[in-house]
């Protein structure tokens, strides 16, 4: 038998949920993508930005860019683009399934965006909070159960008994033991003639 350890759970349990989820942390990233072009549009006016590119262009490899902005949404602090302790493995995704814009910023001070209760970003940005939140919950419950499963199986073969539609996820974490060659029926039948197999006294 092939042992399981912990962290070749860990992998698959984080492959697993990346699978499961990969489609709507997706359309998370493109939804934080234009809520971050609008919140940067807020921090810095059009003449300010146009100063900032210029800025990056005379100073190329040495000018802090940035993923996340900080908002008061009418007394809520919301970052957007800060991970919870579990959705940043699932980040990135894999190369081309979704790019995350980031933005350049002149000083690494404060940069948050305040934002009235009667402005129509408010709500905007606390839908995103609240959406964020569900979808790392349901991703975080999931993992758990996953890793349940995976508690249980000490072995490769346990695994595929227990839970055979995983495998082909769990397999490139996993040392499977290759299959020993089946002998030719021929062969088996040769040796049954010769050797005088089943015995008579025990296959009755």
């Amino acid at each position: 038998m092939v042992a399981i350890n912990n962290r070749q759970r860990d992998d698959i349990a984080d492959a697993v949920v990346r699978h499961g989820f990969n489609s709507r942390f997706i359309e998370l990233i493109q939804l934080e993508n234009a809520l971050m072009d609008k919140l940067y549009e807020r921090l810095y006016n059009a003449k300010i930005r146009a100063k900032i590119n210029s800025l990056v262009e005379d100073f190329k490899g040495a000018f802090p860019f940035e993923r996340r902005i900080s908002v008061n949404a009418a007394g809520q602090n919301i970052s957007v683009r800060a991970r919870s302790s579990y959705s940043e493995p699932l980040l990135p995704l894999s190369a081309g399934d979704v790019s995350v814009n980031s933005y350049p910023f002149p000083y690494s001070g404060d940069r948050t965006v305040s934002i009235q209760v009667d402005d129509p970003m408010c709500d905007e940005v606390r839908a995103y909070a609240a959406l964020k939140q569900e979808l790392s919950a349901e991703a975080e419950s999931k993992r758990a159960m996953v890793m349940g499963i995976l508690q249980q199986c000490r072995s490769v073969e346990q695994l595929q008994q227990k839970w055979p539609d995983v495998m082909p996820i769990a397999k490139p974490f996993l040392k499977v033991a290759p299959a020993k060659p089946q002998l030719p029926m021929t062969i088996i039948e040769d040796l049954n003639k010769t050797l005088d197999l089943p015995p008579e006294q025990l296959a009755a």
